[in-house]
């Protein structure tokens, strides 16, 4: 897969659960400031949840319920290059 495929919201993701995996919403949303240029965008838990879906739908990742929300899991990495 290559980077064309992906909306930034989803790169985002991506990017952050290859850094820490099995995370929830609100971890996710503490981590974009990691990816300033590439998680501008995901300003709100909403934005997240709309790209994990997308991905899950892809295979990508998968979610389940936690404490406080979602757990986010990265379970197949797409081996696309994500410019930070």
């Amino acid at each position: 897969m290559n980077e064309n495929e992906f909306t930034r919201e989803e790169l985002c993701l991506i990017a952050i659960l290859r850094e820490k995996n099995k995370i929830s919403t609100s971890e996710i949303l503490k981590m974009t400031s990691h990816f300033p240029k590439l998680c501008d965008m995901c300003a709100s838990g909403s934005q997240v949840i709309v790209a994990g879906k997308k991905l899950e739908r892809k295979g990508i990742v998968k979610k389940s319920v936690g404490k406080g929300g979602f757990i986010w899991e990265l379970v197949k990495d797409p081996g696309v290059e994500i410019k930070t």
